[in-house]
């Protein structure tokens, strides 16, 4: 398998190939010979290679704090690229006429706008669980300033008309102008976040091209709690926090040893405190700074294995539905719906019944089988 260094490399390649590519896309549109489906999803793959790569720098990253934002980060890229799907969706059922008519080889039905709707809100939840308070403030404040309740006015006008519905279409511009301002207020935050990023990393570059060794540099280091490179430690995080014994001397946490007395043997596994270099007081304090620091870095862990877990469910039932388009000639969305009927009528999660279908698709017959 190919180490973190190389996926990295190859997910830069893959979006700097999807980027030289837009010109003549742009260009194709312009000349009128690709069709509104065909554009959108070729933009969409853009979209998902840059995507990719900015997962899969969150992935390999070691410092919790870049961790931390690279996750915000593609959680809110994911739910700002749903948004504009959403409005892509929305803007073609209102100029048509009809809602989300059935799919045919010249007008492929368009994405499930409630599932566009889930899995955005679905990624905005999680992105506010990680990123700094001073870009969930700005969230707050940008929540309050975006046109919502005239959004869901118009949502609610999609959803009533079900499947083949008449829509007016006066509505596709007030539609088109409504997801647009809450794009540009998710923009203004995903700029805030990146420069957040940039300036993470370079603080980051610079404390790690100071001298190690110097101890003001270490403390300054361990001080920036969340913000600090994670550390491991030989000994348990209770043996290092433990709170002065009987024996102790005074303000020190170190116990007293009495003149001539041998000192203890050291206990393997365990960090000794009495000889380092920093003094009692300062080791205390770097234990305890250590001690929560290490509880910090087994949350941010498990917060990253639940992010990866969607991640991967997502790509799971992605190729499930693909494996229902080839087999059975099925729409991307009606292959998703098709799935998601299913797990509600067996009381299944949407990753088991998509992976029972990676399962089966040997022994799927349809349009693949026939040629």
């Amino acid at each position: 398998a190919p180490t973190g260094g190389s996926r990295l490399l190859t997910r830069i390649a893959l979006a700097l190939h999807a980027l030289d590519g837009l010109p003549a896309l742009r260009a194709t549109i312009a000349a009128g010979r690709c069709t509104p489906h065909e554009a959108t999803q070729r933009f969409t793959q853009a979209i998902a290679a840059l995507l990719a790569l900015v997962f899969e720098a969150a992935d390999i990253a070691t410092d919790p704090a870049i961790s931390r934002l690279l996750v915000a980060l593609f959680n809110l890229m994911q739910g700002k690229e749903f948004a504009g799907q959403e409005r892509a969706a929305g803007a073609a059922a209102f100029a048509a006429g009809r809602a989300n008519a059935a799919a045919n080889a010249r007008h492929p039905a368009e994405p499930d706008l409630l599932h566009l709707i889930e899995t955005q809100e679905a990624c905005f939840a999680r992105f506010a669980a990680f990123c700094p308070p001073e870009v969930r403030s700005a969230w707050d404040a940008a929540c309050q300033a975006m046109p919502l309740a005239e959004l869901e006015r118009l949502r609610r006008k999609l959803l009533a008309a079900g499947k083949g519905g008449a829509l007016p279409s006066a509505l596709a511009e007030p539609w088109f102008a409504c997801c647009s301002a809450r794009l540009d207020h998710l923009r203004v935050i995903e700029d805030l976040l990146a420069g957040g990023l940039r300036a993470a990393c370079a603080a980051r570059i610079a404390a790690l091209q100071r001298d190690p060794d110097d101890p003001e540099v270490l403390m300054c280091a361990l001080a920036g709690g969340a913000d600090a490179a994670p550390v491991f430690l030989a000994g348990g995080a209770d043996e290092l926090a433990g709170a002065p014994g009987e024996g102790d001397e005074p303000g020190t946490g170190q116990t007293a040893i009495a003149p001539g007395a041998e000192r203890p043997a050291a206990v393997p596994g365990r960090l000794e405190l009495a000889a380092d270099p920093f003094g009692p007081r300062l080791t205390r304090s770097l234990v305890d700074v250590l001690h929560a620091q290490s509880c910090r870095l087994q949350a941010m862990g498990e917060e990253l294995a639940a992010v990866r877990a969607s991640l991967d469910e997502r790509k799971l039932i992605d190729r499930a539905k693909a494996a229902l388009m080839r087999h059975q000639g099925l729409s991307e969305d009606a292959a998703y719906r098709l799935m998601r009927q299913t797990a509600m009528n067996q009381g299944r999660r949407l990753p088991d019944v998509a992976r029972a279908v990676l399962e089966l698709e040997a022994f799927l017959p349809g349009v693949a089988s026939a040629g």
